[in-house]
């Protein structure tokens, strides 16, 4: 029997303010998570329980796969400036085989300075995601994904790790078994937006925590990346949707697990896309709703109206 390896851990380490093309990379890499290749870990899917550059530091220090996605906001000294200690201890790693670090360029500018200069980068000839090199951003996008799993390929012939097997099929549901699973993510929808609807961010909080995966909450708030991004997004831009809630599209998003590496949940993740009201446009918004496979209720893994 071949024996099948661990997912490689990769960490994605980013400014505040491309928090959105980290979403776009993360949900493109997400075909290598499904197929067993990867684990992706960043700041939004992580429990503080300490000091956050003292967390995310660890994280770098244990990540076997280290994905920078630059920009002038990551190599600011907010930023870059905070882990340039653990980056450079992170390129010695990969001179003795244990680690990667690849610059993941998402929009122009000066990036080639100290070991970053040494390092090769994604996509293919360090053009900027964000460039007219590419016609779309999912042509870069798919150039990264495929640097990644040559990279990882090149680091299980090293090690000479087996690759995966062929994830089996996954046991089809019952038509009743969708029904009361939507019905469920429905319910939870509709209950987040009428809180929303009624209440403003602060007063909304304390009521939204019990719907909120425990990964998104840090003691009686929201995990404070989240509340930033996401859910305080969530007030602007609501009127947009329609109330009840009605779901565009739905669709897996190949996680198996969330919360931190000490304490993983396993379970599925649906991404539900809504409808907008007629003549709103835009990009339509979608939550994600997380099943523990242990049977618990459902809960809110991710906003993005």
């Amino acid at each position: 029997m071949k024996q099948a390896r661990a997912s490689i851990n990769i960490f994605l380490l980013y400014a505040e303010e491309d928090y959105k093309l980290k979403a776009e990379l993360e949900t493109h890499l997400s075909v290598l998570s499904q197929k067993g290749y990867i684990d992706i870990w960043h700041e939004g899917k992580i429990v503080f329980d300490d000091d956050v550059d003292v967390v995310l530091s660890r994280y770098i220090r244990e990540a076997q796969l280290i994905l920078l996605l630059i920009s002038a906001n990551f190599l600011a000294p907010e930023c870059y400036g905070k882990y340039e200690k653990d980056l450079n201890d992170a390129y010695l790693r990969q001179g003795r085989g244990e680690a990667q670090v690849i610059p993941v360029i998402l929009r122009p500018c000066y990036w080639q300075l100290d070991f970053l200069a040494k390092l090769q980068p994604l996509p293919s000839g360090g053009h900027a995601v964000r460039s007219r090199h590419w016609d779309s951003s999912d042509l870069a996008f798919q150039n990264i994904v495929m640097g990644v799993m040559n990279v990882i390929e090149k680091m299980e012939q090293k090690n000479q790790i087996p690759k995966p097997p062929p994830l089996p099929s996954n046991a089809p549901q019952s038509p009743q078994q969708v029904q009361e699973e939507d019905e469920a993510a429905l319910a939870l929808i509709n209950l987040l937006f009428s809180i929303i609807k009624k209440e403003s961010p602060q007063a909304a909080i304390p009521r939204v925590l019990p719907l909120m995966h425990k990964s998104l909450v840090k003691g009686q708030d929201l995990e404070p990346g989240f509340k930033k991004y996401k859910f305080l997004e969530a007030f602007r831009r609501i009127e947009k949707y329609r109330f009840p809630i009605e779901v565009k599209s739905k669709k897996a998003s190949g996680r198996k697990s969330i919360g931190s590496l000490m304490d993983k949940e396993s379970g599925k993740e649906w991404m539900y896309t809504l409808k907008k009201i007629e003549d709103m446009g835009g990009i339509n918004g979608q939550i994600r709703i997380f099943f523990p496979d242990n049977g618990n209720p459902p809960k809110v893994s991710s906003i993005s109206l």
